[in-house]
């Protein structure tokens, strides 16, 4: 047994299994990380944009047709 724990072959598959045993975590969480905040941008970006137009669309008509106009446009949003 003595033998066998001493081999070079048994000590650097050890090594490599305590190295990917801490390392498997912290790749597990940047990916997570990583994905996580690309569904949040493909959620949000879409938003920013339609709340953009919006205002936009609004600031275009005059301030007597305001009213009328942010019913129209708001109401319209399905």
């Amino acid at each position: 047994m003595e033998r066998l724990i001493n081999t070079l072959r048994l000590r650097l598959m050890s090594v490599v299994l305590v190295i990917h045993a801490a390392l498997v975590p912290l790749l597990y969480l940047g990916v997570t990380a990583i994905v996580t905040d690309g569904y949040a941008e493909l959620f949000v970006n879409p938003a920013r944009s339609y709340s953009q137009l919006v205002a936009d669309e609004l600031e275009a008509s005059g301030p007597d047709d305001f009213e009328r106009r942010a019913v129209q446009v708001l109401d319209g949003v399905s």
